[in-house]
């Protein structure tokens, strides 16, 4: 089964999306970027990159859900592989800078970075065959789940500015700071779920830290009590170079797909650089 294919099986649920990010040669995708760098024709200021998009079609009747967990080469405990803190990027520079700027243009509205993009402060919205969520308001609460999360999440600086103001009130908030003043009252609480105590501690910008084995527990937990505070607490959900390595993501994806609010967004990133060992299988038949 192709991870196309495994993708379509995953419950429709509109109007949410799924939407899949390419950060180096594109291998499949509903939304594909290369780590080549803008053309120095293309205006600092003016209309975002094009991220191409297509639909996944529905599987053909002959294809049948994998069978949970998918195997790997190397069974053992992923707790000890992940014990040793790696403070290290999985991806080279140039995938990192298109990555901030596709959340940049995707997330935050449509650009807030550059000084006169989108001066009104509108809300980004979907833009016919390209991708911008626009989940970015002019004002209020923003919800992102970083999804085996580490020291870096990849945003953009204007995201990082909004999830450090938004800290920084929760810990002064018997002083009358203002919630998440990011220059236009923005609300961004980034939530980090991963393997690593340390490499989460380190990441300035998660407002909550999850440790969780999702290979040995496939379903998504949310920090409490932010967990009981909305049946769909989540605006979007980024997962960098690490899908591959869930052995259960139907489930994985499912059950966060029903975290997710209407109109939210799933974003998953892909690389061809991995731990070969502990990817599973399907993944390096590519």
């Amino acid at each position: 089964m192709s991870p196309t294919h495994l993708l379509s099986l995953l419950p429709r649920r509109n109007p949410r999306r799924l939407l899949l990010s390419i950060s180096l040669p594109t291998l499949f995708a509903t939304a594909t970027m290369s780590t080549t760098a803008p053309s120095s024709s293309t205006p600092k200021y003016g209309s975002p990159p094009t991220y191409p998009t297509r639909p996944i079609p529905p599987p053909p009747s002959s294809i049948q859900p994998p069978k949970q967990p998918l195997p790997r080469m190397d069974e053992t405990d992923d707790s000890a592989f992940y014990a040793q803190p790696r403070f290290v990027t999985h991806i080279d520079e140039g995938a990192i800078s298109r990555l901030r700027e596709y959340y940049r243009w995707t997330f935050w509205d449509g650009g807030q970075d550059h000084k006169g993009i989108d001066e009104k402060g509108e809300t980004g919205g979907v833009q016919q065959g390209n991708v911008n969520v626009g989940i970015g308001k002019k004002s209020g609460k923003t919800r992102i789940l970083d999804l085996c999360a580490s020291w870096v999440s990849h945003f953009p600086a204007s995201m990082e500015k909004a999830a450090m103001a938004t800290i920084q009130a929760k810990t002064r908030s018997e002083e009358g700071v203002k919630a998440g003043e990011d220059g236009q009252g923005r609300e961004l609480e980034v939530w980090g779920l991963g393997m690593n105590q340390a490499e989460l501690d380190a990441n300035p910008i998660l407002t909550h830290r999850t440790i969780q084995d999702l290979n040995t527990h496939p379903y998504i937990t949310l920090p409490s009590p932010v967990s009981t505070s909305s049946t769909t607490p989540l605006n979007a959900t980024t997962c960098v170079v690490s899908i591959d390595y869930l052995t259960s993501p139907l489930s994985i994806l499912s059950s966060l797909l029903s975290l997710t609010a209407p109109g939210g967004s799933i974003h998953l990133v892909l690389s061809n650089r991995c731990f070969p060992t502990k990817v599973a299988g399907e993944w390096l038949r590519l």
